[in-house]
């Protein structure tokens, strides 16, 4: 009796400190297809800024907890687009879907409508 209480207490105990185990992390990327689809021809790409810069004042509300109203707040946002671009132009590089990507550091817009979209004419797109 004796014995074959020390043999389940040793299975028990082997079975127990055997399942601990550490935890693994496994990572998985997923991909969608792209929202717009460039024909293979396309070898490489011009990353370019084309948005003006927000006004500090203009958009950038914050509400208190536990009070009703909400309060205009300054907030510097000069460099987002700067940083959207340098990190889109790398992730594209990274992806060795094109041959070459390339990045245009000035932004294109000088106006301060900021509003409203402008897009790129095609004599700027050649002229690039």
């Amino acid at each position: 009796m004796r014995r074959l209480s020390f043999f389940a207490i040793a299975l028990f105990s082997m079975l127990f400190f055997s399942s601990c185990a550490g935890i693994q992390y496994m990572s998985i990327e997923t991909r969608e297809p792209a929202q717009v689809t460039l024909p293979t021809e396309v070898k490489s790409v011009l990353v370019v800024n084309n948005v003006v810069q927000q006004p500090d004042e203009i958009g950038h509300n914050i509400k208190r907890l536990g009070k009703s109203q909400i309060d205009r707040v300054k907030a510097s946002s000069d460099s987002v687009a700067i940083f959207y671009t340098e990190a889109l132009s790398q992730f594209l590089g990274e992806e060795k879907y094109f041959d070459a990507v390339k990045y245009y550091q000035k932004p294109l817009r000088t106006d301060n409508d900021f509003w409203q979209e402008v897009p790129i004419s095609p004599e700027t797109m050649s002229e690039l």
